[in-house]
Formats: C-alpha cells, structure tokens, sequence
C-alpha cells in the first residue's frame, strides 16, 4: 500500500497531460482551416499545423492509453488488497462475533462494497479534470462564437435534474437489487 499515493499522483500529471494536447487538437485544426482559406500562405506552414495536429493527437492517444491501463492496474491492486484484508478479517475474527454477519453479508463486501471503494479512484481524477476541461471549452466556445455558447450551457443545466431522477432511480432498483442477492445467498446456503 505504500507505493500506491505515488503512483496515483504520478497517474494525475499524466492524465493532466492528455487533458492539455487534447485541446491542441482543435486549436491546430483551426489554425490549418485558417490557412487553407488564406491565399498566398506558406507550405511550411500548413505542413506544421497538419504535423503537429497528428504528432499531438497521437502522443495524447498513448498517454490516455497508458492513463487507462496504469489506472485499472492501480484499482485491481487495491482491490485484491481489500478482498485480502476483509478475508483475512474474517479468519481471525472470533465465531460468535462472526455469527452477527450472514454470509451474504460477508460476500457483499468483498464484492459490492469493494467495488464502490475501488471505483472511488478513477472518479478522484474526474473531479479535478472535468472542471478544467470545461473551463478551457467554454473559454475557447467564447473566443470562436461569443456569447452565443450560453445557450449549450444552459440545455446542459436543463439536463441536471433529469440526471438526478435517472440516477435516484438506479440507486433504488440498485438497493433492492441488494436486498435480493443478500436472500438468495441465503437461500443457497
């Protein structure tokens, strides 16, 4: 477990860095419609922008592969972690202790539990990004079209309680679903 703060932070300026080139994509591909439509412009130039648009797209494809893949490393190491330390709990644990918990209890956190623990993880690194992400677009949508990106901003508002109805629903269905899993469990056994 002492490793794993490192390689978290480590996983942040990686995921910052594909953040920061997948905005050179736009930017340079405005850069090559500006000069394809401009008349006496220089090849030199067009061939940067077209270079660099691949060169930049290609880096920042990797490092969200790598991102990706180190990341899912990462939550599957903690995730054997926890397994480990819940099983290694339960051996140790004194019987009558352990008789206040249904096995299907038992199996639900290592599992269901687990699971929400773990995929904390990949969420931390979209609170920061996404934020950022949305600053630089806005600000970019208002130097190519003005004010006129308030009205995408506020369909996305209008969204947001749609998205919590729908979420609320799930976590009920997801609750009940629970519920069912913890009966049958006990049933089978």
């Amino acid at each position: 477990l002492d490793t794993f703060g490192v390689d978290y932070f480590l996983l942040g300026l990686i995921k910052f860095s594909s953040d920061c080139l997948n905005f050179s994509g736009p930017l340079l591909l405005n850069q090559l419609v500006q000069f394809v439509e401009i008349k006496d412009s220089n090849l030199k130039d067009g061939l940067f922008y077209a270079t660099s648009l691949f060169v930049f797209s290609l880096i920042s494809c990797l490092l969200n592969i790598h991102f990706t893949n180190s990341l899912n490393k990462l939550c599957l190491r903690i995730r054997i972690a926890l397994i480990s330390l819940i099983y290694r709990k339960s051996l140790i644990v004194k019987l009558n202790e352990l008789n206040k918990y249904s096995i299907g209890q038992v199996v639900n956190y290592m599992s269901i539990d687990n699971d929400s623990i773990v995929n904390a993880f990949p969420s931390f690194h979209s609170f920061w990004s996404l934020p950022l992400q949305i600053s630089i677009t806005l600000y970019l949508l208002y130097s190519q079209i003005g004010l006129s990106f308030l009205v995408g901003v506020t369909f996305v508002i209008i969204l947001i309680p749609i998205n919590k109805f729908l979420s609320d629903y799930i976590s009920k269905v997801q609750k009940k679903l629970m519920s069912n899993k913890d009966e049958r469990v006990k049933v089978n056994i």
